[in-house]
């Protein structure tokens, strides 16, 4: 896999689209009852301003390089839900570590169907 150097502004527009990727999943993940009036019409700006990160940060690179730093994040995804699976487990949560070790056999599943 080729690595590319990025700028600081680049990763900083990475960043910036991981933190609104994040709060968008973890707010449509959120038991609509549940959730405080003070959240409610955060759903379309977090929606829109993700999809355009994403747009901008694509915009700076080529596609070889984005292809290349989506594979590289699919990998790093794999092990860290693997070391939150063991630490799950030691911490005396092994359904959370089951759950854990599920995600990371479906990664290494599609992992395993790409490479054919």
């Amino acid at each position: 896999m080729t690595h590319t150097h990025a700028t600081d502004f680049e990763e900083q527009l990475n960043c910036a689209f991981v933190l609104s990727s994040s709060l968008y999943f973890r707010l449509i993940a959120m038991d609509g009852a549940k959730r405080s009036r003070r959240l409610l019409g955060w759903d379309g700006l977090l929606h829109d301003m993700t999809r355009d990160l994403a747009g901008l940060s694509d915009a700076n690179g080529t596609i070889d390089a984005r292809i290349g730093q989506i594979l590289s994040g699919i990998s790093d995804l794999r092990h860290s839900l693997g070391d939150l699976a063991e630490i799950a487990v030691k911490d005396g949560q092994p359904v959370l570590g089951e759950v854990l070790q599920r995600r990371v056999h479906q990664l290494d599943t599609q992992i395993a169907n790409d490479v054919r």
